[in-house]
């Protein structure tokens, strides 16, 4: 294994284990391929039904916004709008 990877893996780790969350939702990345767009559709879908907490779709378009809102997901972030935030805590 790279050290990089390691790195990542312990940092993520320790991350994760110390972040509380606050709120229950399903957060899906919006994605350009229809075969990426299905699959974490069905993921987020099928956690929205075990857990009965909603599923949010981070676009950076309106592209594929119409997929998604098949598998009657209607609630989308506008990536543009939150990539200051994005780059600032996730990014790191």
């Amino acid at each position: 294994m790279s050290n990089y990877r390691q790195q990542f893996i312990d940092f993520n780790k320790s991350f994760w284990s110390k972040v509380p969350i606050k709120i229950d939702v399903v957060l899906v990345e919006g994605r350009p391929y229809i075969n990426q767009v299905i699959a974490s559709s069905l993921a987020a879908k099928a956690i929205q039904k075990l857990e009965k907490i909603p599923t949010v779709v981070w676009l950076s378009a309106q592209q594929n916004k119409d997929i998604y809102q098949s598998f009657s997901i209607e609630r989308f972030l506008n990536k543009k709008r939150y990539a200051v935030l994005y780059f600032h805590y996730i990014l790191p």
